[in-house]
């Protein structure tokens, strides 16, 4: 059974919904219409075929419904999010992620013995768990927001597809967090600063790297740069990259700093006089 043409399709709905839909929650509930739209197709086409042997329907259940299963439990947990995501202070906000973060967390431990099993790739209770021929027998792990289909569902299908849908809510969490958290920089210095930084970014990352390795500022150097980013409001992208480029300089490699020397001299010169 090939479902390589149904996936293509399905997947090109999704982007068309990312690229044209720029509110999130709208996008996610868009999303969630193309997912279950996809799951009906695969649905009608086995009831209608059938697998030919049991590694088929192995392959089905572990590898193909899960992929599109996951992507709709995922925006569903994104509208979800977004829908009583609290709109007052940084405080309240950073509390409704953690709660997200520990719920998930606790998720992955309650199942940890199935979590190593996709992990390490192992194929043992595939055919218990991604069949359905003992269905009825086996406790069936389910969510209320989904319905329990005998045709369409294995004993372990949905687990799976939650762990994929997790992992992706877990990134997701982490783009937030990141980003609450430059909000809250950004408000909270705002109102201290009127800085404008009129060299170049490398020259910045220069002088970054600089008191980084003199152990003038000590701490993780990723602080360091965001910590420039936020006073004087710029974006140093790849500064990793950027320091490469320096590193790479043949000729004088503290070109920025030199300058810096020969200014602060030039200052103490003038004021001398």
């Amino acid at each position: 059974m090939n479902y390589g043409e149904l996936t293509k399709v399905f997947l090109q709905k999704l982007e068309r919904t990312e690229k044209e839909t720029s509110d999130i929650t709208l996008r996610a509930h868009k999303a969630i219409v193309v997912c279950r739209q996809h799951l009906t197709m695969l649905r009608k086409k086995i009831i209608d075929e059938d697998f030919e042997n049991e590694d088929e329907e192995i392959h089905f259940f572990k590898i193909v419904k899960p992929k599109s299963f996951s992507l709709l439990i995922y925006h569903t947990e994104i509208q979800s999010f977004e829908i009583t995501y609290p709109k007052n202070v940084f405080e309240t906000k950073e509390r409704y992620i953690k709660k997200y973060f520990k719920f998930y967390n606790e998720f992955f431990l309650r199942h940890i013995d199935f979590g190593q099993y996709i992990e390490m790739g192992y194929t043992h209770f595939d055919s218990i768990y991604f069949t359905r021929k003992l269905i009825h027998k086996c406790p069936f792990i389910a969510n209320n927001n989904y319905l329990f289909d005998s045709n369409f569902n294995t004993p372990r299908d949905f687990l799976l597809a939650q762990f994929k849908a997790y992992e992706l809510m877990i990134q997701f969490l982490k783009r937030r967090k990141v980003r609450l958290e430059k909000e809250y920089d950004s408000l909270h210095f705002k109102a201290h600063f009127d800085l404008k930084y009129t060299a170049s970014k490398i020259d910045i990352v220069e002088l970054i790297y600089a008191l980084h390795a003199s152990k003038a500022v000590l701490g993780d150097i990723k602080e360091l740069v965001r910590a420039f980013e936020i006073i004087f409001n710029i974006d140093l992208g790849d500064f990793y990259r950027t320091f490469v480029d320096i590193r790479n300089r043949s000729n004088d490699p503290s070109k920025f700093l030199d300058i810096l020397k020969t200014s602060l001299l030039q200052r103490i010169s003038e004021l001398d006089n």
